[in-house]
């Protein structure tokens, strides 16, 4: 709703027309109008998914001495497309085939990038995989500048998610290849949700897209059944479904529905970084300042796309 902005028609006639108070007015006001821009919200949508993300991922980590990276995966994916799909009951009966098709892409995609990652998280250290992940996102907010404001945005996003996640340099050939495969999937992911993003019925395509994942990955779903040895383990690969899967593309596919690629590449920064900040916080890791200085970083980063984001 937008905030009522309008010139307070009690102050004086004297007051309100004197160029001295049209000047603080607008000094006062161009702030709010700026909070009402789809870029704040879009960030805030952004922080919403990389919490559940982060908090999904150190659930996931208290699985891996049962169920294997990729098997836990493939069950939390199906098991998310089976809930999804039952709670929002898409209606596909009139879709084009460009539509069915877009959908269909979006699934296999979220499973793929979900596995890559994950296998190249087995190879390489944490924060590496994420920085590296992070480069997909990153080359949508190059290709879609416009300005060197852009420019000096998406520079800035990556070097605070650098510091963040305290990337280094690794011979794994396997897990580079692998982690570079995670950021094509998550650009390839953000171009697709836009157009599944734009459909009548915002809740129906990604209940699609999720369900297709889910049913991609059910072979190797069944697998996990027979690697789950304890109702602890099912109970957290179930919470892994909820948060990891299901709440992180119910924000991103709205926020990718009122951003444009560039502006949502920069203000994806905000995951990793959300990652970094669970992971002191839940698993204990430890916070060096370089990290906290990362954090400003990947801030400003944002603050430029969003000073910068023209109004709806």
């Amino acid at each position: 709703m937008a905030l009522p902005l309008g010139r307070p028609a009690s102050y004086p006639r004297s007051v309100r027309h004197s160029p001295a108070a049209h000047a603080g007015f607008r000094i006062v006001t161009k702030p709010l109008k700026r909070l009402q821009r789809p870029a704040v919200l879009g960030w805030a949508l952004f922080i919403c998914s990389g919490t559940c993300s982060a908090v999904g991922a150190a659930l996931a980590t208290e699985t891996f001495h049962e169920v294997s990276p990729l098997t836990g995966t493939a069950f939390s994916a199906s098991v998310a497309g089976l809930i999804t799909v039952a709670a929002v009951r898409p209606r596909t009966a009139g879709w084009s085939p460009a539509r069915r098709r877009a959908s269909a892409g979006l699934g296999a995609i979220l499973l793929l990038n979900v596995i890559t990652l994950y296998l190249a998280l087995d190879r390489l250290p944490l924060g590496t995989a994420i920085t590296i992940e992070f480069l997909g996102p990153l080359s949508l907010a190059v290709l879609h500048a416009r300005a060197a404001r852009d420019y000096g945005a998406a520079a800035f996003a990556i070097g605070g998610v650098a510091l963040v996640t305290g990337a280094g340099v690794s011979t794994d050939l396997v897990g580079l290849l692998l982690a570079v495969s995670a950021a094509a999937c998550w650009a390839t992911y953000i171009l697709i949700a836009r157009r599944v993003a734009a459909f009548p019925r915002l809740g129906d395509g990604l209940a699609v897209a999720i369900g297709i994942g889910g049913l991609i990955g059910l072979p190797l779903a069944v697998a996990a059944c027979f690697q789950i040895g304890t109702p602890d383990v099912l109970l957290l690969l179930l919470a892994v479904a909820l948060c990891g899967r299901i709440l992180p593309y119910a924000f991103e596919i709205v926020a990718l529905r009122i951003l444009t690629p560039g502006s949502a590449g920069v203000l994806f920064s905000v995951v990793p970084v959300i990652a970094a900040l669970t992971g002191f916080v839940l698993l204990g890791e430890p916070y060096s300042p370089a990290q906290v200085l990362g954090v400003a970083i990947v801030v400003l980063a944002s603050a430029l796309v969003l000073s910068d984001a023209p109004p709806e």
